[in-house]
């Protein structure tokens, strides 16, 4: 049976993904909406897929290829993330400083999946 601290620590990952994303949603509202590149709408997409398949992951953590892949999604998306928060920096849609506090989330949270795919025998059972 999966520890008490291991499911507090599972679902301490998917609520920093979950506050995270929150962030990058309530940037939206001062974000060009007709943006020819598209930006706010890839942030916001890939914020909440980084949420989506860290759901996924733990619902599908007692199959083993499945759980990792879902895990490894989630941190890519994050990355991806990072990527259109730095577009939106380089577009002046929003501040550095505001998006500074955004990425180091991420980063963080980048970090914690990283945490559960080096042990993924502690999660997946």
């Amino acid at each position: 049976m999966l520890s008490a601290v291991k499911l507090l620590e599972a679902h301490n990952v998917y609520t920093t993904a979950m506050n995270v994303a929150m962030k990058v949603f309530e940037l939206t509202p001062h974000l060009p909406h007709n943006d020819p590149r598209r930006i706010t709408e890839e942030m916001i997409y890939y914020s909440s897929l980084v949420c989506h398949n860290m759901l996924d992951a733990w619902q599908n953590r007692t199959n083993h290829p499945v759980f990792m892949d879902k895990l490894n999604s989630a941190s890519l998306d994050a990355a991806e993330t990072q990527k259109r928060i730095q577009a939106a920096v380089d577009a002046k849609y929003i501040k550095p400083e505001t998006a500074l506090t955004i990425s180091k989330s991420y980063d963080e949270l980048i970090e914690k999946i990283s945490g559960m795919l080096s042990k993924p025998s502690e999660l997946v059972q």
